[in-house]
């Protein structure tokens, strides 16, 4: 049984919350501070890496190793089905769907 399959309007709430409970969460969070930049990756409330990235780069260039960090996680233990990033770096997620949007429509 899948979450994704089930009728929100006939599914009985108790169903839908113990689906949506198997689903993981991963919060990335990049940093730099005084030339000194990293990044976070937490899920279900333990840190699952915490890197130390090249000096000086930019905030963006953090956020955007973070995601792509976890999206490896994610294929590595293929859990692709059931996960979710969340990230609060507005500029990287328009970055990401750019990205999508201008490899959809092109003809390579």
């Amino acid at each position: 049984m899948e979450l994704i399959d089930q009728d929100r309007l006939t599914t009985a709430p108790e169903t839908l919350r113990l689906l949506f409970c198997e689903l993981l969460e991963y919060y990335t969070d990049g940093s730099v501070v005084k030339g000194k930049s990293g990044y976070a990756i937490i899920s279900n409330s333990s840190t699952i890496a915490t890197r130390r990235a090249n000096d000086n780069n930019s905030i963006f260039t953090c956020e955007s190793e973070a995601i792509l960090h976890t999206l490896e996680i994610i294929k590595e233990r293929q859990d692709t089905a059931k996960s979710t990033v969340f990230s609060d770096s507005l500029s990287t997620l328009r970055a990401i769907k750019n990205q999508k949007h201008l490899r959809d429509s092109s003809n390579i």
